[in-house]
């Protein structure tokens, strides 16, 4: 069977397995990390996207990386199709999918912080649609708080990590009267911090002993993005005597 070669002799194939014929390579696809800065890399321009594979025992923290200019690098998120959870840290072996921006020259994962062991990485780049393109990102994380008569009550979403942002898929605010509310000339005002716009939510002022007001906000359909990556974002609800709040955040992280 005819095959292309490279400038270097490597065979060039488009797929590993051509009716039934296994097809070698002898080129090296691991690599072994067991240092500080120690890194694995591929040159990868006019590749779309690239699968990390990450193997052996070791303690140690790793990094994606990657650079246009083929000198200064910036962190590349990472997502993982076991636990669809996005990550910029890699502390355990796994597999994860990095998407690159087209005009990225080169990629690499690097150790940021070493104590002991060796870390067995692969790294493969592809123009092939990944699996979350295909399906729907589910919400992973969620947050509830609830705070007593006439107190402040703040949620926090803690911020994401490294190049990642919070997509919230839903919020639920609750306003319960402990105590009997008269009617006020404002509606009372829960605020937010970290998204576009920094909306608000209102609610009654008026309300008998024991009455509860809920406000849902569902982003399903189009999840709610953070303006600012690795960001505590908050929903705000002010001490408002007799009132006693509970908000609940539903999300997932994301590049």
């Amino acid at each position: 069977m005819a095959q292309l070669l490279d400038q270097f002799g490597n065979n060039i194939d488009f797929t590993d397995v051509v009716g039934g014929d296994t097809l070698t390579d002898s080129r090296q696809f691991t690599q072994n990390i067991s240092a500080v800065n120690g890194e694995v890399f591929f040159d990868c321009a006019g590749i779309d996207g690239a699968v990390v594979d990450v193997r052996g025992t070791f303690v140690a923290t790793l990094v994606a990386e990657a650079t246009i200019n083929g000198t200064d690098y910036f962190s590349v998120p990472f997502y993982s199709p076991v636990t669809e959870i996005w990550a910029t840290t890699i502390t355990a072996a796994g597999q994860w999918i990095c998407h690159l921006p087209s005009p990225v020259k080169r990629m690499r994962i690097r150790a940021s912080a070493y104590t002991s062991g060796t870390s067995i990485v692969a790294i493969r780049g592809s123009n092939a649609g990944n699996i979350f393109y295909a399906k729907n990102i589910p919400t992973t994380a969620s947050i509830t708080t609830t705070g007593a008569a006439a107190a402040a009550v703040t949620l926090t979403l803690t911020a994401p990590g490294t190049g990642l942002y919070h997509y919230i898929t839903k919020l639920v605010v609750s306003k319960y009267c402990a105590a009997a509310l008269t009617a006020g000339a404002a509606p009372i005002i829960v605020t937010t911090t970290n998204i576009a716009t920094t909306p608000s939510i209102d609610f009654r002022t008026l309300g008998a002993l024991g009455e509860s007001e809920r406000i849902e906000l569902d982003f399903t359909g189009n999840p709610l993005k953070s303006t600012t990556a690795n960001t505590a974002t908050t929903i705000v609800c002010p001490a408002t005597t007799g009132v006693l709040w509970k908000a609940t955040g539903f999300y997932y992280v994301g590049a």
